[in-house]
């Protein structure tokens, strides 16, 4: 019947909520669920539930060319993943490609809210209550959820799943074999790595070029800016970009690496601090940028909390690498990783394989064409830097960073007279952050 069906009454216990017909469309739907349970194949009927259950959402800033983007590829794709760092824009994006794509989804749209979920194992029990269905016994969740929407043309969002990626794969294998006609659409912060996966890396927002930061109409036009003014003015309608502020607006947006819960929080410290003064305290970011509305998830209060909560989910060898690469400052290439992060555990292959698995989980990104550099965002550089000093290393890797840029310019400097200047020049770039 659904999460609706019953309230709690404080002091008292429960009331059944439903009216009598809603009642009479449960009964129709375990029926079909029974059914389905007993190899049938059946349906649910059209009238058993609503057409969908996507929560309300403010206007998106800054990401239409993400939206058109994500929105193609869902319409020829059956399972498409936005992937990318906490507090990033994921689940706004999705939910705005849910409300606004142009798919047939007779069977509705549905959002399913996975980050609460301690247990993997209740990943389909969750999919089906968010659809306001019930799993009937005597065969796998995950295969009882596929025959109870084998002929659904529907979409289901999974937002937050990378925490139980193993046992959404697992679902979405079964939704794929037994309900062809359902689409997913999947946020989360690395791959799944499940059949028919298309994924779609969601980047920062865009930041203004050193021509448009002159320019505060041009500069408004750039996604991170944008965000800040819209974010801004509705926490102090006397706010707005002008000449005076224009530059502080858009130091503050790329400090905090266009990352938009980041740039949320900061906006609504304006009134309180102005622009300036919010400028000048951002070396306590993590201080600095916290409270948010109260209808977010928990870990979207503070940017301390995003962060946290990725962290969490590394494994003790990810967060040894991944705290010593915030020794680097805008960015390093592979053989610089390896010659900083190495010790007498972790030797240079462990290092690439560990790299690898951290920019899966949107921790590090891969920039560039070719061989890639390799970067953390500041904010996210901010904490590996903050998890250094935290297990009492940062004197040690510091000076083996110290070290490792030492012997790559003494190295470079000595083939000097037998290297091309296009192979010095890229091996200056290398070392140039």
């Amino acid at each position: 019947l659904g999460p609706a069906a019953i309230a709690t009454i404080p002091g008292r216990g429960y009331r059944f909520t439903l009216p009598e017909e809603a009642l009479a469309r449960g009964r129709s739907t375990a029926s079909a669920t029974a059914a389905a349970a007993a190899g049938e194949g059946a349906e649910v009927p059209a009238d058993a539930a609503p057409r969908g259950n996507l929560p309300a959402s403010p206007p998106m800033v800054g990401r239409d060319d993400d939206l058109t983007a994500v929105a193609a590829l869902l319409g020829s794709n059956p399972v498409v993943s936005i992937v990318g760092a906490g507090g990033i824009g994921k689940t706004r994006l999705a939910l705005a490609v849910a409300q606004g794509c142009a798919l047939e989804t007779p069977e509705g749209r549905w959002w399913v809210e996975l980050a609460p979920l301690a247990d993997a194992a209740q990943v389909p029990s969750t999919i089906a209550a968010a659809l306001g269905l019930q799993l009937a016994g005597g065969r796998a969740p995950a295969q009882a959820l596929g025959a109870m929407l084998a002929r659904h043309r529907a979409l289901i969002v999974l937002d937050n799943c990378e925490h139980v990626a193993d046992a959404v794969a697992g679902v979405i294998a079964s939704l794929r074999a037994q309900a062809p006609g359902v689409r997913l659409l999947v946020t989360s912060q690395e791959l799944l790595k499940c059949v028919d996966e298309q994924a779609y890396r969601l980047a920062s927002l865009a930041l203004p070029d050193d021509a448009q930061a002159a320019d505060p109409e041009a500069a408004s036009r750039c996604g991170a800016v944008a965000l800040f003014v819209a974010r801004a003015h509705a926490a102090d309608p006397r706010f707005a970009l002008a000449a005076d502020n224009v530059a502080a607006v858009i130091d503050v947006c790329r400090r905090l690496d266009g990352i938009p819960l980041a740039i949320e929080l900061a906006a609504a410290r304006v009134p309180m601090l102005g622009v300036q003064g919010l400028q000048a305290r951002l070396d306590q970011m993590f201080n600095v940028l916290t409270g948010a509305s109260r209808m977010r998830l928990r870990r979207h209060q503070t940017l301390r909390a995003a962060l946290e909560w990725s962290h969490g989910l590394l494994t003790d060898d990810e967060r040894a690498v991944f705290r010593r690469l915030g020794v680097f400052a805008g960015g390093f290439t592979l053989a610089l990783a390896q010659g900083v992060a190495t010790d007498e555990r972790i030797d240079g292959w462990q290092v690439l394989d560990l790299l690898s698995q951290l920019i899966d989980k949107s921790l590090v990104l891969a920039e560039g064409e070719g061989e890639p550099r390799y970067r953390l965002l500041e904010p996210t550089r901010a904490y590996a830097l903050e998890q250094l000093g935290a297990a009492g290393e940062s004197a040690a890797w510091l000076r083996r960073h110290a070290e490792t840029m030492v012997a790559a310019m003494v190295a470079l400097n000595a083939a000097r007279w037998t290297q091309p200047m296009p192979a010095r020049l890229r091996g200056l770039a290398d070392l140039g952050n």
